[in-house]
């Protein structure tokens, strides 16, 4: 008997031990459950944050073309409209849920790949760490694209870049010397090192460059300057920007007469404007990218050149938008100055 009772406790044992392991297993299946419906729903509010983004940030966009295209042209309304600084102007298209920057940029503050010239384009490949292996093949294209050629006897005319990323089709030019990457100081800091794509341009028909709105890379890439000249240009027009009844004055000494005769204060009449909205709150964001041209024989007073629904803002566009990100103003030295916007000619 005694040992039947046994028999019986063990075998009780065992199924309770049985039993305890189903229940762990049971738990953790429903911790993994639990975890997994966590991360779908963060996903899913990531994704619906995004696309409010999104919308915001185009609704921003349509509402600062339409500003820019049919605004009056005084000195105080500009002014009040496009607040200038960092060499961009900005607008907030804000709602109560979300907040959105919209900067505006000229696109003749960048080097124009089918006009600058070549002396120019080598410099800036320099500036931006090309190899010269790099260097070579770009710059090989760019000449024989620039030029007539005759092919079985039949004259071919100058193929002009349409768009700066069909330099990817260039054999060397990597994604990395196109958009930027990031890379590693020997004192260990990580730095962003920025693409082409942010100081080539292929709209505006000059070679004359914006001193107002060209960035330090794109000002020491002309001839007779470096980044510290470049930085002292950047720092000049932080209080206003150059217009061309001052340019003259306030550049002497300051920029040889070989690069000062490929600067302009004028406006080009083609913009590039960055919209990037955010919920308040949380880290999603959303940018897009347009670039046009001013045209009051339009029906929308604009020509839309390129629209990327998907946009990474360079660091410089950036950098006015943490701030907004951190503190929710203004930027604090964007000042009571705004560029002349024009139609193009």
């Amino acid at each position: 008997m005694k040992s039947i009772i046994r028999h019986r406790k063990r075998t009780e044992g065992i199924v309770l031990i049985a039993l305890l392991w189903i229940l762990v297993a049971l738990s953790l299946l429903a911790l993994n459950l639990a975890s997994a419906t966590r991360a779908e729903t963060t996903v899913a509010q990531a994704f619906g944050e995004a696309e409010r983004c999104y919308f915001h940030a185009r609704g921003a966009l349509e509402t600062v073309l339409y500003q820019l295209s049919f605004s009056k042209r005084e000195a105080e309304t500009q002014t009040s409209l496009f607040p200038y600084g960092g060499g961009m102007s900005h607008v907030s298209v804000n709602s109560d849920e979300i907040a959105c920057h919209v900067i505006i940029q000229d696109e003749a503050g960048k080097l124009n790949l089918n006009l600058a010239p070549e002396g120019n384009i080598e410099r800036l490949l320099t500036l931006l760490n090309a190899t010269e292996q790099q260097k070579s093949a770009v710059m090989d294209v760019i000449e024989k694209r620039r030029k007539s050629s005759a092919e079985g006897g039949v004259s071919q005319p100058p193929r002009p870049f349409s768009s700066v990323e069909e330099l990817l089709q260039i054999e060397g030019v990597t994604r990395e010397l196109l958009y930027g990457t990031y890379r590693r100081e020997p004192d260990g800091r990580v730095v962003n090192q920025r693409g082409l794509v942010d100081f080539l341009t292929v709209y505006p028909g000059t070679r004359s460059v914006n001193i107002t709105s060209a960035e330090p890379e794109v000002l020491a890439s002309l001839p007779g300057m470096d980044l510290g000249s470049a930085q002292s240009v950047v720092a000049d027009r932080q209080s206003s920007p150059f217009t061309s009844a001052d340019l003259a004055q306030r550049t002497t000494g300051t920029i040889p007469s070989s690069a000062g005769s490929e600067l302009t204060a004028n406006p080009s009449g083609f913009y590039c404007l960055v919209s990037t909205a955010w919920v308040r709150g949380s880290k999603v964001r959303r940018s897009l990218k347009v670039v046009v041209k001013l045209n009051s024989g339009s029906k929308f007073g604009h020509q839309r050149l390129a629209w990327y629904d998907e946009y990474w803002p360079s660091q410089e566009i950036l950098k006015w938008i943490d701030f907004n990100l951190d503190k929710g103003l203004e930027p604090q030295n964007a000042g009571a100055f705004s560029l002349p916007f024009r139609e193009a000619s």
